[in-house]
């Protein structure tokens, strides 16, 4: 027992240089610095069973010891905050859904504006990376608050408008969401309803979030470093696997509580929705092809601006969007946020950038090439955000390793049809190679589509 107990105290010993490696060795030194507290809790493991071996001759008893006080040593100070954990799970209560279309008003009522929270509620120190790449470290950091990666945050209006709801006027009849939340040290509460017109209570949320545990270093705000000598105790205690999988199966990875309710608490329609077979369906209709063998080759300008930039951007109807468009919240990504029609008085119908868009004074058409499988989606929309219809075409058969689209400036309404030319080309360092050009048309429908 004694070689067990000496080889034990040589791995934790050897695991204080081992964390560290990532500021000495680059990349390699990463791996063995990952590896650093299952080595230091190997190491206590088998200081354990060598004790054990000493108090008792029976050496399954001594096993089972080993494994329960290993296990202890795993969790060592979260012991309590796992237990508590266990027993204290997030509850989601429906009575029933809301079902509505987007836009939908929705009185919002919140003591605290924003939520957040650790997105990994198990995380703890590690080695803080150092330069370009994170092929190095240099000493040690906590989960980072100001960091997307670390924590999640959701402003209780802002995430509603996502959802697609619309903020009520004060007296209007409309549902609540009524949002409450406190935090202490370690733990924030969060308790979400969505009550109907009348008040009823359709659906109810209640859960708690870890944002660190007792005896840890409190996270920060972003580029402070936790001092290494503690730094290295904490990530030696709390980076094994022991650790890692009993706290992350008492407290998984976090998915921002009220986005999740809303998808679940209520359904809200739309006719950008990618719902196979929601558009009406129409016969593509195609006037004359061209192949070209070998292919097409456009080049650029001799001043670097690109000649298919000149066949494919329709500059007067994009600019024309700037003006008929705007998004509900500055900022966001453009293919992820909700745009508003400036001519719509309500201020409340909203549509998507699925794709192209096209503004003439009128009408506004949104391009859809990936909502279905083999199909070209095309939504029409008033410039008040009326929906006219919503059509879809069979694209034509492809041609391998070219993608086919519509050339915008070629995209006309004609005496009831749809007007365009629809190429296959592809890139090709700077210059694009077409292989295929069409004229093609649609037959608009008469009516709007259902």
């Amino acid at each position: 027992m004694g070689r067990v107990l000496v080889f034990g105290l040589l791995l934790i010993a050897v695991s204080v240089p081992m964390a560290g490696a990532g500021s000495v060795v680059p990349m390699l030194g990463l791996l063995i610095a990952s590896i650093a507290p299952n080595a230091f809790l190997v190491g206590l493991a088998m200081v354990v069973f060598s004790v054990a071996r000493g108090l008792t001759k029976h050496i399954g008893v001594a096993t089972f010891a080993t494994i329960l006080i290993t296990i202890l040593l795993g969790l060592n100070t979260r012991l309590p905050s796992v237990v508590s954990d266990a027993l204290d799970r997030n509850h989601l209560q429906i009575s029933r859904t809301w079902s509505g279309a987007v836009g939908q008003p929705l009185h919002i009522e919140t003591n605290t504006p924003e939520l957040w929270g650790r997105r990994f509620p198990y995380a703890s120190v590690a080695p803080a990376c150092y330069g370009d790449g994170c092929f190095m470290t240099r000493g040690f950091r906590g989960p980072y608050t100001g960091i997307s990666r670390d924590y999640w945050r959701e402003n209780v209006v802002e995430t509603a408008l996502a959802a697609g709801f619309s903020n009520a006027s004060a007296n209007e009849k409309a549902p609540r969401l009524v949002v409450s939340g406190s935090r202490d040290e370690d733990l924030a509460a969060v308790t979400i309803e969505l009550k109907d017109e009348s008040g009823v209570l359709l659906a109810r949320f209640h859960g708690t979030f870890r944002n660190g545990y007792s005896l840890e270093t409190k996270d920060s705000g972003g580029g402070e470093d936790v001092s290494s000598p503690l730094g290295l105790l904490q990530y030696l205690m709390h980076g094994n696997s022991v650790s890692y999988w009993l706290s992350r199966s008492t407290r998984p990875v976090v998915e921002p509580p009220l986005q999740a309710f809303l998808k679940t608490a209520a359904s809200l329609s739309h006719p950008q929705a990618r719902e196979p077979g929601k558009a009406t369906p129409v016969a593509l209709e195609i006037l004359s092809e061209k192949l070209y063998e070998p292919v097409w080759i456009i080049k650029n300008h001799d001043d670097g601006a690109t000649k298919w930039a000149d066949l494919t951007f329709d500059k007067p109807r994009h600019d024309r969007c700037a003006q008929l468009l705007k998004l509900e919240k500055a900022g966001t990504p453009l293919m992820q946020g909700w745009f508003l029609f400036t001519a719509d008085p309500t201020g409340r119908k909203k549509a998507r950038y699925t794709g192209e868009v096209l503004c003439e004074a009128e009408a506004l058409w949104f391009f859809d090439y990936a909502a279905e499988r083999g199909k070209m989606i095309l939504t029409k929309y008033t410039a008040a955000g009326d929906l006219i219809y919503r059509i879809s075409f069979d694209k034509p058969a492809p041609m391998h390793g070219f993608a086919g689209h519509i050339m915008n400036p070629t995209f006309k309404e004609e005496a009831g049809n749809l007007n365009f030319d629809w190429w296959d080309s592809n890139q090709a360092g700077n210059d694009r190679h077409v292989k295929r050009s069409m004229k093609v048309r649609l037959a608009e429908p008469k009516a709007p589509s259902s």
